[in-house]
């Protein structure tokens, strides 16, 4: 403890820095409080927040730059899930896990093709892209073509 010398009372130490405040006793008696803080244990809070708030920007910065890519992992992961009825069905049937992997997997790609193929030309209203190639006026007119819905 060095040079610091004590008053009698447990954890007060003389140089310290002090916090005094009045308070009122739930009878009406005033009193007064005095709280003392060792330099040591200041510091150690003091670095102990600092680290903590550090780790907590280094996860943020962390989580922002690796997102993305997490999305994409968490997504072939599901697909993975999806797929793997229709890959032990075919193993079931003969068929190798790799064999089964890539039929499965070219089932899901042609499905997908066909599936975005329809819904460009049938929910969008058809002929999405030659609108967008129509509308290339001035800005100010509207080609007849072109049709709003």
């Amino acid at each position: 403890m060095g040079n610091d010398q004590f008053d009698g009372r447990p954890g007060c130490i003389h140089g310290s820095p002090s916090l005094r405040s009045s308070v009122t006793v739930g009878d009406g008696a005033q009193g007064e409080v005095t709280i003392r803080l060792d330099h040591r244990s200041v510091r150690k809070s003091a670095v102990t927040v600092f680290i903590l708030a550090g780790v907590f920007l280094l996860a943020l910065w962390l989580y922002s730059e690796i997102s993305h890519f997490l999305f994409l992992i968490i997504l072939a992961w599901l697909f993975a899930i999806a797929l793997e009825p229709g890959i032990r069905a075919l193993i079931k049937r003969g068929r190798s896990r790799g064999t089964g992997a890539a039929v499965m997997g070219g089932g899901a790609i042609v499905i997908g093709v066909v599936l975005g193929g329809w819904c460009r030309t049938t929910a969008f209203g058809g002929h999405a892209q030659t609108r967008q190639i129509a509308w290339r006026g001035d800005g100010h007119t509207r080609p007849q073509s072109c049709t709003v819905r």
